[in-house]
């Protein structure tokens, strides 16, 4: 026969492995649900949202995987400071203070918490300010250094007090509290959990309001109301089940264990903390673990079985042993915090003071606008009482005035109406003989001994031109003259004149000069240029197009203006119909020049010698092609 006894314990046995399989499993299934959620949220997000998903995931990740936290936390940092979104880097560099915190590498927590006051400090952020300064000072809570940790959540209690956001004062009753609590001034802490237990019920704050119920919870079992502490557990972790807090719900279950284990009550402490212990282990929470292990053996002692103490006993003293030597680790982490605490602090105060010199010229320029602002006001009253007394002697001035302005009028429309005059006249005629015949009343002729005459004619105009309309044919013969103008000016020639589809300038006139024959020669090959390119576009566009021949002579010349009426300037002699000759000579797209010409820049533009011509009156005349510049 089968000991019913021991069939009774199996039976127990196997009840406890089954809730307790059900108990973590589902606490991890919800925790991955909702990282889950948040990778496939990423890959259709925006820049922007993708900043607050990785902000999400690190916070997710920051208490079982620390290495993928701080990766995302820093995803989030570099990706904010790529598109200058700075609102969320200072929540990036506290999530990834708090996963360096949770990693026991306190330096880089302490790091990173003080850049984010830094970055809330130079964004004058003073919400962000305050949630850096709790940070900190959490920071000193889990060093055990209490009085520092006061101090800064004392700093960030008085920033929120001002802006009155129950969220950021909900988070510093909540320090608060937990500081009183390790000092052992437990009226004090249950009176600020309190107060954050009734902020986040109004704000409907699910996590913090399970948080602040296992804060109030551990008052209670330090002071001995194991009732009360277990009634508040269980409240706690009834939320935290909901939400797949692991973390937290290993936080409930180990002290419901220990709180049963105070009061006598072996099994269901024994239940408890044999579910602690597996979560402990899922998660890797060695400190936690430890407290599960401790209270096992104890249970087991308890119980009369040794062996299964001893087992728990082993497993205590390794993991101890591990935590000895990360105390040790952590004992060196605050030696250098303490010289990186007094490194920030240095320099978030050089900040702060930068801040408060810049808020005090902020105010001297507000205090020097307002007595300027004073000033002005009484010099306007006093302009005003002087405006109303002159009233009458203005009267007197009126009608000389308005002569005046009227004088003024006419003169300046007399003036409007001589400028139209000059520039009308600069348009036809050169400034210099402008000048000379407004001074003189006639401009007489001059002889230069060395002027460069161009010559450029569209080829194949008259047959072309038949086939367009007189509208697009003036068009476009004003586009192309438009251009030679420009030219023209450009390389300090004289525009002589258009006849039909010709083009004729010339280089040394009215001033003379030296370098005409140059000028010349470049304009052409920029006229030409021109005209190829433009060639270009009309082949493309399927229209049909000139080209141009230019022809160029240098010689001396006769230049003045003619008639009395509709008068011009112009130039003559046997230089002008040489150049027209050369032009006729030329071939479409070919600058041609004549020996003269050449002689003078041969040395400046690679030529090609085409032959001899025949002049009137001047015999054989070399020709030549230009076809580069040296």
């Amino acid at each position: 026969m089968i000991n019913t006894n021991f069939i009774k314990k199996i039976k127990k046995l196997l009840c406890l492995l089954v809730f307790i399989i059900f108990q973590t499993t589902g606490i991890i299934s919800q925790n991955s649900l909702v990282i889950d959620s948040l990778l496939s949220e990423l890959n259709k997000a925006d820049d922007t949202t993708k900043i607050k998903i990785y902000n999400s995931l690190c916070w997710e990740y920051r208490n079982f995987n620390y290495s993928l936290a701080i990766q995302y936390g820093k995803k989030a940092l570099l990706l904010a400071e790529d598109i200058h979104f700075y609102k969320e880097t200072g929540t990036s560099l506290s999530f990834i203070g708090v996963a360096y915190r949770n990693l026991g590498n306190y330096p880089k927590a302490l790091e990173y918490y003080l850049k984010a006051l830094q970055r809330s400090i130079e964004e004058d952020n003073q919400e962000e300010k305050a949630y850096s300064l709790i940070n900190i000072g959490n920071f000193y809570l889990y060093l055990d250094d209490n009085d520092m940790a006061l101090k800064y959540v004392k700093q960030a209690f008085k920033i929120a007090e001002q802006l009155k956001i129950p969220k950021l004062l909900s988070y510093c009753y909540v320090n608060l509290g937990r500081i009183y609590n390790n000092n052992k001034e437990y009226d004090k802490a249950r009176d600020y959990l309190s107060k954050t237990l009734v902020i986040r019920k109004q704000i409907n704050d699910t996590r913090g309001i399970a948080v602040t119920l296992y804060d109030i919870a551990d008052i209670y079992k330090n002071t001995g109301d194991y009732e009360k502490s277990l009634d508040y557990l269980n409240k706690s972790i009834n939320i935290l089940k909901k939400i797949g807090d692991k973390d937290g719900i290993l936080y409930c279950y180990n002290n419901i264990a220990c709180v049963y284990f105070l009061t006598g009550d072996n099994d269901i402490s024994y239940k408890y903390a044999l579910i602690a212990y597996e979560i402990a282990k899922n998660i890797n929470s060695k400190f936690e673990l430890q407290k599960t292990c401790k209270l096992l053996a104890e249970i087991y002692e308890k119980r009369g079985d040794y062996k299964k103490s001893c087992e728990y006993q082993k497993q205590y003293v390794s993991i101890k042993d591990s935590i000895f030597k990360q105390e040790k680790i952590l004992k060196l982490a605050q030696l250098e915090s303490k010289n990186e605490i007094k490194e920030h602090e240095t320099q978030i105060e050089v900040l702060l003071e930068d801040k408060k010199i810049q808020k005090e010229k902020v105010e001297r320029i507000k205090l020097f606008s307002m007595y300027l602002l004073i000033g002005l006001i009484f010099i306007v009253i006093f302009v005003f009482i002087l405006y109303r007394n002159i009233q009458q002697k203005k009267k007197i001035f009126t009608l000389l005035l308005r002569q005046k302005e009227e004088i003024e009028r006419q003169r300046d429309m007399i003036d409007a109406e001589r400028r139209k005059s000059e520039e009308l006249i600069l348009n036809i005629i050169p400034k210099e003989i402008a000048k000379e015949l407004k001074e003189k009343g006639f401009a007489s002729t001059k002889s230069y001994d060395m002027v460069t005459v161009v010559f450029a004619d569209l080829v194949g105009f008259s047959e072309k031109s038949e086939n367009l309309s007189p509208d697009i044919l003036i068009e476009e013969l004003n586009h192309c003259f438009f251009v030679f103008d420009e030219i023209t000016e450009k390389f300090n020639l004289e525009k002589i004149k258009t006849i039909g589809d010709a083009y004729m300038c010339a280089g040394g006139i009215p001033l003379a000069n030296k370098t005409n024959p140059m000028d010349a020669i470049l304009a052409g090959i920029k006229m030409q240029e021109f005209m190829n390119n433009w060639k270009t576009e009309k082949i493309k566009r399927g229209e049909s197009y000139w080209e141009m021949r230019i022809g160029i002579h240098t010689g001396s010349v006769v230049a003045g203006v003619i008639g009395m009426k509709k008068f011009a300037y112009d130039i003559w002699g046997d230089t002008v119909n040489i150049a027209s000759r050369m032009e006729s000579a030329s071939e479409p797209g070919r600058i041609n020049i004549s020996g003269s010409t050449y002689e003078l820049i041969k040395n400046n533009f690679f030529c090609h010698h085409r032959g001899k011509i025949s002049a009137k009156n001047m015999g054989e005349i070399d020709m030549y092609f230009v076809e580069k510049e040296k």
